[in-house]
């Protein structure tokens, strides 16, 4: 066994193929630990920490249960690692998956906004949410598109460093990190690929006698737009599936493969819950208790991810690869306040585009069959999504990668499953534009330009994570010292490469009767784009 692991490691140095071993059937074989693992990143849009039926941090504050239960995605956490204080690396989609693909904070790289454009921008800066009006810039048109938003290809990305240590690669969902052929998956990693490049497209044509629709204030006018196909490998996919279990269908199909011995990395990256709001009439109809439409059919399109969720782990079981793939799931932000559903984020303040803990914390499971031995453990300790990168490095085994920059990550798991010794981080940060934030061992800060003439939040990390009382008056030293902290940490970085001219604001908490007359007493932010 010894001589075997070290042939194992020889040859993952001299040919960057993993060493696997395989039963009869030619499949990875059961704890199959004398090889890297498969590994597959699942990652959601959008979706609250409160809307599983696995959350934590559930009986703080009246949080409640949500209205469907999520029994295949609360099984990862079950029976591996639940990480309580897992961030993601920025509150929006394009930013935070930048992150995540590349182990470092997107302001390296000047991507610290979503694309857009500018009728996009005119359209939503002039528009009011629960009585706060939007911001429109007309001096910054023209600084934001999809083109110019695109993934720096100089970028090492998890594709291209599990492409370098001999793993077959797929990418199936989501993408959003540009629409020039040179930022297309296929040129950023993956072997191959069923996405949709930008935006938010339907998961049903709107008139499909299966589809139950809720259009959004925030979206009326892309309900307008006819549907565009996703690509497979670059050419369009006609499919009469909802488009997450097209996308479901895709990973099942990658994992089961059998023509190719290599360990495979895949990343599923599902479009739900984010709008538009649409789901199967079968889904709708099966929850049951709840009165308001949209909220019925988001609910009905978590049930949609769950299910499509099982299926996938379904397919590792058949094909013999549970035991031998490290499955993570996570989201890339917090819950929407746009969509009116206030308990996305229960028990946290904020939402989807603000920085408090709403909008950058988000669920993080981890599960290994054939190593983590502890199921259902919770870690309190501050973690990152950009801690994949390192985290999937170490597991999958020796290669020489040089990443384009430094890493902002830290790995979290040993080669055995363990967590390591040292994991975790002292201090995060986040920016976007002009708005920054900060998380240390004691304190939280929040600063925003806007509303004028700014604002500050100042938290005290060890009362919970509640964030309802703000220091920032009576420490202003406090205040002040970290504020110093984040201009070094960002002084260094270059400038957005694309800047939207729109800014919405975003809530810390639901809105209630009257309480736009009362502005100047709102915990409230707004958010480029």
């Amino acid at each position: 066994m010894h001589s075997l692991r070290v042939l194992c490691a020889l040859t993952a140095l001299l040919s960057l193929v993993g060493c696997r071993l395989l039963d009869a059937s030619g499949r990875q074989a059961g704890l199959g630990r004398e090889g890297p693992p498969n590994i597959l990143l699942i990652v959601a849009d959008d979706l609250g920490v409160n809307d599983l039926s696995l959350n934590p941090l559930r009986g703080e504050r009246g949080t409640s249960l949500p209205p469907v239960a999520t029994p295949h995605i609360d099984s990862i956490g079950e029976q591996g690692l639940i990480f309580t204080r897992a961030y993601a690396a920025h509150a929006t989609c394009a930013p935070s998956r930048v992150g995540l693909l590349t182990g470092r904070e997107p302001q390296r790289f000047g991507l610290e906004f979503n694309p857009g454009s500018d009728a996009f921008a005119s359209v939503l800066g002039k528009r009011s949410y629960s009585g706060i009006p939007g911001l429109f810039f007309e001096d910054r048109l023209g600084r934001s598109s999809q083109e110019a938003a695109g993934l720096p290809t100089s970028e090492v990305t998890l594709g291209e460093l599990a492409r370098a240590h001999g793993y077959r690669t797929g990418q199936f969902g989501k993408w959003h990190l540009g629409v020039e052929e040179r930022y297309l998956p296929g040129n950023q990693g993956f072997d191959r690929w069923t996405a949709f490049l930008a935006g938010f497209p339907f998961y049903l044509p709107k008139d499909d006698p299966r589809a139950v629709n809720a259009p959004l204030p925030i979206d009326a006018e892309f309900w307008m737009f006819p549907n565009a196909p996703p690509l497979r490998n670059g050419v369009p996919v006609e499919a009469d599936r909802l488009r997450t279990d097209l996308y479901a269908d895709e990973a099942i199909e990658f994992i089961r493969s059998e023509d190719d011995d290599r360990p495979f990395f895949a990343y599923l990256a599902f479009l739900a819950p984010h709008n538009p709001l649409q789901a199967l009439k079968s889904d709708y109809d099966a929850i049951v208790g709840v009165e308001d439409h949209e909220t019925r059919v988001y609910y009905a399109m978590i049930r949609a991810l769950d299910r499509a969720i099982g299926r996938v782990l379904d397919a590792l079981r058949e094909s013999g690869q549970m035991e031998n793939t490290v499955i993570v799931f996570t989201s890339d932000n917090g819950g929407a306040d746009y969509t009116e559903i206030w308990t996305h984020n229960q028990p946290l303040r904020g939402f989807k585009a603000s920085f408090w803990e709403g909008g950058i914390r988000v669920p993080l499971f981890i599960r290994w069959d054939g190593a983590i031995a502890a199921r259902g453990q919770m870690i309190e300790t501050p973690v990152s999504l950009l801690d994949l990168f390192p985290t999937f490095d170490r597991l999958m085994g020796p290669a020489s990668v040089t990443t384009a920059g430094p890493l902002d990550g830290r790995a979290l798991l040993t080669e055995e499953g363990g967590l390591l010794p040292r994991f975790g981080h002292e201090e995060l940060f986040w920016r976007a534009g002009e708005a920054v934030a900060y998380l240390g061992p004691q304190w939280k800060l929040i600063a925003t330009p806007r509303p004028e003439p700014g604002r500050v939040w100042l938290y005290s990390v060890g009362e919970g994570p509640a964030e309802d009382h703000n220091l920032a008056k009576a420490r202003p030293d406090i205040v002040e010292s970290l504020l110093d902290r984040v201009r070094d940490h960002f002084d260094p970085m270059p400038p957005p490469r694309n800047v939207p001219a729109f800014e919405m604001p975003v809530r810390a908490e639901p809105p209630v009767p009257g309480d736009f007359e009362r502005l100047d007493e709102l915990d409230y932010m707004y958010w480029p784009g």
